[in-house]
């Protein structure tokens, strides 16, 4: 570990210049720190940086600036304190000409670049998010004796922040997402997610530009382009999504129809908007083509093919969800087949596929 400072120190006023260096930092040694903080403890990783910092008192308000012209971080991993579960891995960030200044209410992030990073995402049975809950502290952090809980007094109001984002590159990252919420878990898997994002501000009129693409479990396939508009919590994107994995999302609908998906891909092309609403519930619309292709499922029930089909399109789709709309121009199931069972009582097993609790009567011959 290696760590350099220069500059010049006034007390009348109080202001401090100065420069501060640092490499090779062991990020684990200062886990203890963070104890009492977060829940998120630093497996290993290592850091350094390099900013010039100016503090300045002047008519008894202090005034913190910093340019960082560079920060970056080699094999960070954070695990959970409680099970020491794996939450990201890290093995190269970097960012540049980053800079804030606390006085101003502004944060220049710089330019960020992360690759192959692994994010293990869960969504807990009680449907809290693991790496929501983790950066919480449970409270179980040790406090010195002899001393009072440090509390920070109320943050005084005044401008909002502003926050800007010149570039980030990710790429050669994984998401693996976990649902614990549904009868089976759902397990997906991102993969090769690389994210271009340019120019994003929480302030302006000029929109910021986002190019996505990454694939969905072994052969979907997912690209985003377009605009972002934070400040008014705005997206307009052009979006593709190929060969999503239809039944990767089977335990989603296993307790409404008795049915299970073993194949079928979903595909959707269009335009995706997304439009805040000032606290009340956000407007969120589509308008493209989908299809569903490749569809077959069993009856739960009676273990037989319950309905397949070559594909089914929608065409001039437009979806809405304020005011809530769904429209479709063109309707088209090809190549498709579904059996239907009338029983003993005269009833038939679509009674039964759409109940999920339902038991299975004796057919008729």
């Amino acid at each position: 570990e290696r760590l350099e400072a220069s500059g010049s120190v006034s007390s009348h006023p109080l202001s401090l210049k100065g420069e501060i260096k640092a490499a090779g930092l062991k990020l684990n040694q200062y886990d203890p720190y963070l104890a009492s903080v977060t829940d998120i403890r630093v497996g290993q990783g290592k850091a350094a940086f390099s900013t010039l910092l100016d503090m300045a008192t002047v008519d008894g308000r202090t005034s913190v600036k910093a340019d960082v012209s560079d920060f970056s971080l080699e094999s960070l991993s954070l695990l959970s304190r409680a099970g020491d579960e794996k939450l990201a891995e890290l093995p190269r960030l970097k960012i540049t000409k980053a800079s804030f200044d606390l006085g101003q209410h502004q944060v220049t992030t710089g330019d960020v670049v992360l690759e192959d990073a692994m994010v293990f995402l869960k969504r807990l049975a009680d449907g809290g998010i693991n790496l929501a809950m983790a950066a919480q502290s449970s409270g179980g952090g040790t406090q010195a004796a002899g001393t009072d809980a440090y509390t920070s007094a109320p943050e005084e109001k005044g401008a909002p922040w502003q926050i800007s984002l010149p570039s980030l590159a990710l790429s050669g990252c994984r998401i693996n997402f976990t649902d614990q919420t549904t009868p089976e878990p759902v397990k997906i898997d991102l993969s090769d997610i690389n994210i271009t994002v340019n120019d994003v501000a929480t302030q302006g009129e000029e929109p910021g530009r986002i190019i996505a693409k990454m694939k969905w479990n072994r052969d979907g396939n997912i690209d985003i382009k377009g605009s972002l508009l934070a400040a008014e919590e705005k997206a307009d994107l052009d979006i593709v999504l190929d060969k999503i994995d239809i039944k990767s999302m089977q335990p989603y609908f296993s307790r409404a129809v008795n049915v299970m998906v073993t194949g079928g891909d979903f595909h959707a092309k269009g335009k995706f908007g997304y439009q805040g609403n000032a606290g009340r519930a956000p407007s969120v619309r589509f308008a493209g083509t989908s299809s569903v292709t490749g569809f077959v499922c069993l009856d739960k029930i009676s273990a037989k093919e319950f309905f397949k089909a070559k594909s089914l399109y929608l065409g001039g789709l437009k979806v809405a969800t304020v005011p809530v709309k769904i429209e479709a121009d063109t309707i088209s199931l090809t190549d498709f087949y579904s059996r239907i069972t009338v029983f003993n009582d005269g009833r038939m097993n679509l009674n039964e596929v759409f109940n999920a609790g339902a038991e299975v009567p004796d057919a008729a011959d």
